[in-house]
């Protein structure tokens, strides 16, 4: 099996008990991680032999302990995968519950007890077990935890730090993407691309799903099937917000909303998005009394989003439908005053306007996510 960020064929007798990967651009090692799944776990195997996890919501005893968990029958592998907290927060600001001290006591976000776990583990790792480790963020190597895990020999521990690509280093990694597809993408129209939505891999690996997607027949993807699918995103970070909420993805939308206010984005156009998606609820909701077909909706509402986008349509599709069934008018016209009473106070007081922002957004999201879904499209 080739896996593309070691750039090397395996064997399964060439795996190792542990990857550690650091760095900017995390994508890669979930890339990693889900080329693992795909090589190693069997479909029909059960899903706990695929554990993902996030090291707020885990303990160190707890990974370390699934590590050493046999394999299901059905599923000779065991992969684990560690998501820890961006490198810069502070190293004692959690419980780890690994029981060294006592309850209730604020523990060190790697302690001596945890380095003897790991170490153990490592020293007699369980033989059929991959962990994959991952550190989002600026690499900082003086930090205690990193320095543990890359002092392992590469024979124990493989470490790699993940940065960013520039554009000039795409090339590459779109064509093999695309490999997937049968298609290739013409450097002018990969160019075109990252100036629109930038270099980001995982906004880009969903821009190519859809080109490739939408050229149908045609091998190559070329700069009018880019202008054609991609174009419209050029306000990405505020399409990213509209798609975020929607969505009714608070964590997402307040990432985003940090992004656009740091990058000098105009309160005003926030407002925009936020009533431009309240406006096309209540078309929808018009729609649907007059008894329209909900695509023909959608696509009045949404006409950068086509079927044949496949999947990705679908679930846009679902998410605004269920989203326009479980808002009250009541309800929809509060969204809309609310969203009219922020902008006048900005107007007339000049105020930066991000907390109130910040708090409808929360607001909303919270609301929504705690009813189901009503109505699912066929496909």
């Amino acid at each position: 099996m080739r896996l593309s960020l070691l750039d090397k064929d395996l064997q399964e007798t060439d795996l190792l008990p542990c990857y550690f990967f650091y760095g900017e651009e995390t994508y890669l090692a979930h890339e990693f991680f889900d080329d693992l799944r795909r090589w190693l776990i069997p479909p029909d195997a059960p899903q706990l032999s695929v554990e993902r996890l996030h090291f707020e919501d885990t303990s160190w005893r707890e990974v370390i302990d699934l590590a050493r968990t046999a394999p299901f029958l059905l599923s000779p592998w065991r992969l684990i995968s560690l998501e820890m907290p961006p490198q810069g927060k502070k190293e004692k600001d959690r419980e780890d519950g690994d029981g060294d001290e006592g309850p209730g006591k604020k523990k060190e976000f790697f302690s001596e007890g945890n380095e003897r776990l790991v170490r153990d583990y490592l020293a007699a790792p369980a033989s059929r077990s991959v962990l994959v480790i991952t550190v989002p963020g600026k690499p900082n190597l003086s930090r205690r935890f990193m320095k543990f895990f890359t002092s392992f020999p590469p024979k124990v521990v493989l470490t790699k730090e993940l940065k960013r690509f520039k554009p000039r280093d795409l090339g590459s990694w779109a064509a093999r993407k695309l490999k997937a597809w049968k298609k290739e993408i013409d450097p002018d129209a990969l160019a075109g691309l990252t100036d629109l939505v930038g270099t980001e891999l995982e906004r880009l690996d969903k821009e190519l799903d859809k080109l490739a997607t939408y050229v149908g027949e045609k091998k190559t993807i070329d700069e009018d099937d880019v202008r054609a699918v991609s174009a419209w995103t050029r306000d990405s970070e505020l399409w990213e917000l509209q798609n975020a909420f929607e969505a009714r993805d608070a964590g997402r939308c307040l990432e985003v909303l940090a992004v656009l206010f740091q990058g000098g984005s105009v309160p005003i156009q926030v407002l925009a998005v936020l009533a431009g998606y309240f406006r096309s609820i209540l078309a929808a909701q018009e729609g649907l009394r007059a008894g329209r077909d909900r695509k023909d909706i959608f696509k009045e509402t949404h006409p950068q989003i086509r079927e044949s986008f496949g999947s990705w349509y679908y679930d846009r599709l679902n998410e605004f439908f269920s989203a326009a069934q479980g808002l009250s008018r009541s309800e929809l016209d509060d969204c809309l005053q609310r969203l009219k009473e922020i902008d006048s106070r900005l107007k007339s007081s000049g105020a930066s306007g991000r907390t109130e922002i910040e708090a409808f957004v929360l607001d909303y999201c919270r609301r929504c996510r705690q009813e189901k879904p009503t109505w699912r499209a066929r496909r």
